[in-house]
């Protein structure tokens, strides 16, 4: 009897075990059912090396976004934590964290990445442009380029396992792997090898579904083994499918038609409510609630009854993909670096990377600066934002009245740490006395067209001030700012850009068209000189000297009578900065230094794809410029320190010691240049100050001497060792070499 009932406890336990295996392959067999892996990294990811990817050199730090600014087409989670994010150009980005960090783990092609899939977090597979598919077998530390046959793109990855997988493209392209992703092998589908294939969704190892062009789907139920046709009433090309169940599935495409079947495709419906534009991805967080994305912004399909009615919502998501990793978290990814998350089934959606159009920044000191932001941040429309830390992190400031503005702030000016002034739309102009804690909107009158936004402000001090506005308007306050009256209504297809006084009489107005005052601006001539050109900016250094910046870099010596373009010194848009008369910054299409008052113009490369417009320098050496989808940048070329040996000391580029040393009268340093570049050979003290400049220009390759007298304004220096520094900037390296010498007296 013993033995029967052990018998018999034997059977029941050898059938639950089969029966929990069963169970858990189940889990693992059904994609909608999968189980998210407790996926832990060894090591924190965000101080590893591989995430400093051109975040910094030696003059350039990346503030933000710190990931490539690109527009991001499909965004895969294996846990709540840990997720990618691919588009543009190569892009890659990975949370650890649910986005609210991302790292740069990039490919280095010029490919666009479409589509990627990872089935535990380990082996990720992407595909994209041109045929090429990404492999990862380390979580996207590293990346291997894998040959798939084909030249088309790649519009859809789907793992099904850490072996099995799925990807599809144009022209019948149909890949399969069973090696997890090693390998691909084509396959043809029997009498429609000629579809183009957009997407596909396996509900299971045997039952999948593939949207193709002219409305048209096609069904396996056997593993991808053979596919039948199914059609919808679409004419046109359908993007986006997913399977709800073994019965039910959604799929839509280029005509904005949403369509679903509830008897596994046999019959296809149209949905209610299509979207306006085309549909780009398609996903559902349980059986009955889904979502749809399509290329307008701002906008979501949402459904409560599997797919049957569409709801549209308007609120803020990216426009290409959308995906959930359980009911209540979601994830969107779109143009122009959108990446969002929800947390409550896709009620809100909050942004996980700030990529705001930024208009304008000025730092007021070293750690204190502002910044004016385009819509969506923190839920303010057109924020302002502040930095007290040198801009490593940024906060809405609350103390702005925003319920006032129409627009965004496009224009700020501080005369010190407590008076500033903003320029916003509607010509809405705002001053604050005690650094930002409040705010006063100023009263402007006699402006004849009232929809321009203030472009640039100018104060000769604290009183008397002018600004231009985008509708060929100048304003001026002689009451610090509180009331402005208009100087000049020239309506007549005039974008003012910039304004600039050399004293209180003799101003400019430059942009479209260009102004000039001597009687401070009681009358404004106009100046034919420059009706061929927009001009970007003005700045007159003293009653003499200016320069103008417009298609070319153009100087004046004679007050504006005459203009002369400065050689060598190519430049498109942007504006002037200075930090006094001796040192002053050119930005937009190139960034250029001087250090002598404009006499000479030093081009200094900005990073690859991270140029800017807008550029606040509160010190000599340091500043911070922004541009569009969230650049921060901060330049920094203070001499903090010298160390004797080489930053970077490639054997082709040679600094020689210095002969005779110790000198008593002079010297001679010579060098060896690899290549061209722009060069510079200063001499520092001991404590890193530069002190002089030998050479500071563009040379081709070769050897060059300079020569020191060891005098410094026709003084002698006073006798001790003294480090001589050699900065060579080819665009592709920047290489520093330092050595010492010593004058002996």
């Amino acid at each position: 009897m013993k033995q029967s009932f052990f018998s018999i406890a034997l059977i029941l336990v050898f059938f639950f075990c089969l029966f929990a295996q069963e169970k858990e392959e189940r889990k693992e067999y059904y994609k909608h059912n999968r189980q998210f892996l407790d996926y832990n990294q060894p090591f924190n990811e965000l101080n590893s090396p591989y995430n400093l990817k051109s975040n910094t050199n030696d003059v350039w730090t990346e503030l933000n976004p710190k990931v490539p600014r690109v527009s991001y087409w499909c965004t895969d989670f294996v846990t709540a934590e840990i997720g990618w994010a691919v588009g543009e150009q190569g892009a890659i980005i990975k949370t650890t964290n649910g986005g609210n960090e991302w790292i740069d783990v990039s490919f280095n092609t010029s490919a666009d990445l479409l589509r990627m899939d990872s089935y535990d977090g380990n082996i990720v597979i992407i595909a994209g442009e041109g045929g090429i598919i990404l492999r990862s077998d380390d979580a996207g530390k590293t990346w291997e380029q894998i040959s798939s046959g084909v030249t088309t793109q790649l519009w859809t990855v789907q793992m099904l396992n850490d072996s099995l997988g799925w990807i599809c493209g144009p022209f019948g392209k149909l890949l399969k792997t069973t090696d997890s992703g090693i390998t691909w092998e084509q396959k043809v589908i029997t009498n429609y090898p000629d579809l183009d294939y957009w997407a596909l969704d396996f509900y299971n190892y045997d039952i999948g579904f593939i949207c193709c062009n002219g409305g048209q789907v096609l069904k396996t139920i056997d593993g991808g083994d053979n596919w039948e046709l199914q059609v919808t009433s679409d004419s046109y090309g359908l993007y986006a499918i997913t399977a709800i169940d073994s019965l039910r599935a959604v799929t839509g495409g280029n005509s904005g038609n949403i369509y679903y079947t509830t008897n596994g495709g046999n019959n296809w419906f149209l949905s209610a409510n299509p979207l306006p534009l085309r549909v780009e991805s398609i996903s559902f967080l349980n059986d009955s609630v889904g979502f749809v994305v399509g290329n307008i912004s701002g906008v979501v399909h949402k459904t409560t009854d599997g797919g049957l009615n569409w709801n549209y919502i308007r609120t803020s998501i990216g426009e290409l993909y959308i995906t959930f990793v359980n009911e209540n978290l979601g994830y969107n990814v779109g143009l122009g670096l959108k990446v969002y998350r929800t947390t409550n089934q896709g009620i809100t959606w909050n942004k996980q990377i700030f990529n705001n159009y930024l208009y304008d920044i000025y730092f007021t000191c070293q750690n204190e600066g502002w910044i004016s932001a385009g819509p969506e941040f923190n839920g303010s429309n057109y924020p302002l934002l502040k930095t007290s830390d040198a801009g490593l992190n940024w906060h809405l400031w609350e103390h702005f009245p925003y319920d006032t503005l129409g627009g965004p702030i496009y224009t700020i000016k501080f005369i010190n740490d407590k008076l500033g002034f903003m320029g916003a739309s509607d010509n809405g102009i705002y001053k604050t006395t005690d650094g930002g804690l409040s705010w006063q909107i100023a009263t402007v009158t006699g402006l004849l067209d009232t929809i321009g936004h203030i472009n640039r402000f100018f104060f000769k001090d604290s009183i008397s001030g002018w600004a231009v506005n985008s509708r060929g308007g100048i304003l001026k306050t002689t009451d610090g700012g509180l009331n402005w009256f208009s100087q000049l209504n020239h309506l007549l297809a005039t974008f003012f850009n910039s304004v600039n006084f050399k004293d209180s009489l003799n101003g400019w107005a430059v942009g479209t068209k260009s102004f000039q005052t001597t009687d401070g601006g009681e009358s404004w001539v106009q100046k034919n000189e420059f009706d061929n050109q927009l001009i970007w900016d003005i700045y007159f250094l003293n009653d003499s000297t200016g320069w103008i910046l417009g298609d070319s870099l153009s100087r004046t010596d004679d007050g504006g009578n005459t203009w002369y373009k400065v050689p060598n010194t190519p430049v498109s848009s942007g504006e002037f900065e200075w930090v006094d008369d001796e040192v002053g910054y050119i930005t937009g299409g190139a960034f250029y230094k001087t250090t002598n008052g404009g006499n000479a113009w030093q081009h200094i490369p900005y990073e690859s794809g991270k140029a800017f417009t807008r550029f606040s320098a509160p010190l000599k050496g340091f500043g911070f410029g922004v541009n569009g989808i969230g650049l921060i940048m901060k330049f920094d070329d203070r001499v903090t320190s010298i160390r004797e040996e080489s930053i970077s000391f490639p054997e082709t580029n040679i600094l020689y010691q210095n002969y005779p040393n110790p000198f008593n009268t002079s010297t001679v340093i010579k060098y060896y240049l690899k290549n061209s570049g722009y060069v510079k050979l200063g001499i520092y003290n001991i404590l890193g100050k530069e002190i002089i400049v030998l050479q500071d220009s563009y040379l081709n390759s070769g050897e060059y001497s300079a020569r020191w007298d060891g005098k410094i304004n026709y003084e002698f220096v006073a006798s001790g060792v003294y480090i001589y520094r050699l900065v060579i900037n080819n665009r592709k390296e920047v290489v520093t070499l330092n050595k010492k010498l010593l004058i002996i007296k």
